[in-house]
């Protein structure tokens, strides 16, 4: 019977890991303290970059500091930025400090949208990456306007008394009268850091609010740590550009936290853009990079782009996804990359199903996201909640 119903999964082979996030990341500080983690680029040739040593030391004078203010275990800290090496420090320190991250997107222009999202949360903290530039200038100081003409709820206390919280990542000369990190960093603080479970809440995702407003999804260490988020304990001979952004669970920087992976990252707003193509696939060439993450209308742009980009470097795997994939996608494989791999995901599952890898002449059938991942079940529901028989539509559950 069951073969006729929409239902499959895939049995794990290995059992589950029962540790904490940061007991796995200080194994890979003691192995590879002087290896880079982080690597940040830009088209214009810049790089900056931070190992394992520093990472460690610097989340763990802002997970302190964050003590010292009163912050408890299971507490929400909102964390806001685009993708630098000072927001992986700040996701890093409040895990460190017995906090949940609550991953927050900002608009440009009206910040009111980041208010609901702190509500909603009951966040105690909030830890603003303002960039490099002055994109989100605008919206900072908007969303500081809201915390000081009124609270997230009738009940709300921060962690020190006042209102608000807030540790900038980076300084920002026109404001002056907040932390920032490195004076945080300069400091010494003498908190106990908490004991740590498995079991305990660390990551809080928002969905994407395809089917209305977009839902808060947490993680525990031992999701984290038991999905492909988790996917291997060591992959440090992987060198990846990932083009999401670090608040997606599809970009999260937990995945180099475990894997001792390096993690190649250029401002997203630039892949998106369809200008730089060229100039991003020069950085991830010149970083030698093993595998990327790309966006579908990425690959679309590097396919477009085969006249202008004549040179023998291939990646080891493209993994994409998040669209109909169909069979012109298969153009890549041999010319820039060895293996293409199309995963299929979810904010509360991350990486569910895989297509792939494919090489070059394998057939490409448009929207085959191939089979669950070892661990994951996938069955097609009604609106009764029961499986349905296969050809019939439904909702993925």
């Amino acid at each position: 019977m069951s073969r006729k119903l929409s239902y499959i999964s895939t049995q794990t082979p290995k059992p589950y890991i029962y540790e904490n996030v940061i007991d796995i990341f200080k194994v890979k500080v003691e192995k590879y303290p002087d290896r880079e983690i982080i690597i940040d680029c830009g088209i214009d040739g810049s790089r900056e970059s931070l190992n394992y040593r520093d990472l460690d030391t610097k989340a763990s004078k802002l997970a302190q500091y964050l003590l010292h203010k009163g912050l408890k275990p299971g507490e929400r800290v909102a964390l806001f930025g685009p993708n630098t090496i000072e927001w992986v420090i700040g996701e890093l320190a409040i895990i460190m400090a017995g906090g949940v991250v609550v991953h927050v997107a900002i608009n440009a222009v009206d910040a009111g949208d980041i208010w609901e999202i702190f509500a909603a949360a009951d966040c105690k903290a909030f830890l603003i990456d303002p960039g490099k530039g002055e994109k989100y200038f605008d919206a900072i100081f908007y969303l500081l306007a809201l915390f000081r003409r009124r609270r997230p709820s009738r009940d709300y206390q921060d962690i020190d008394g006042q209102n608000p919280t807030v540790v900038f990542l980076r300084k920002m000369e026109e404001i002056s009268s907040f932390v920032d990190l490195n004076t945080i960093v300069s400091q010494n603080f003498e908190e106990t850091f908490p004991v740590l479970y498995p079991e305990d809440p660390i990551l809080v995702f928002t969905t994407s609010g395809t089917t209305g407003k977009p839902k808060l999804v947490e993680h525990s260490h031992f999701e984290a740590l038991n999905s492909t988020l988790g996917q291997s304990l060591d992959m440090s001979a992987r060198k990846v550009y990932n083009d999401r952004p670090f608040g997606w669970i599809g970009g999260t920087p937990i995945i180099e936290l475990l894997s001792g992976q390096v993690r190649v990252s250029i401002d997203t707003s630039l892949g998106t853009s369809g200008q730089h193509t060229g100039k991003i696939w020069d950085v991830i060439k010149s970083e030698k990079c093993t595998d990327a993450v790309l966006y579908p209308y990425f690959l679309t742009d590097l396919m477009s782009s085969c006249g202008t980009i004549s040179d023998d470097f291939k990646l080891k795997v493209i993994f994409t996804g998040g669209q109909i994939i169909g069979p012109e996608f298969s153009q890549i494989i041999g010319k820039f990359t060895e293996y293409l791999v199309i995963s299929y995901g979810s904010t509360e599952a991350a990486i569910v199903c895989v297509n792939g890898p494919m090489m070059e002449g394998g057939i490409l059938t448009s929207g085959d996201v191939g089979n669950p991942l070892p661990g994951y079940e996938v069955k097609i529901v009604g609106e009764n909640g029961k499986v349905l028989p296969r050809t019939k539509e439904g909702q993925v559950w």
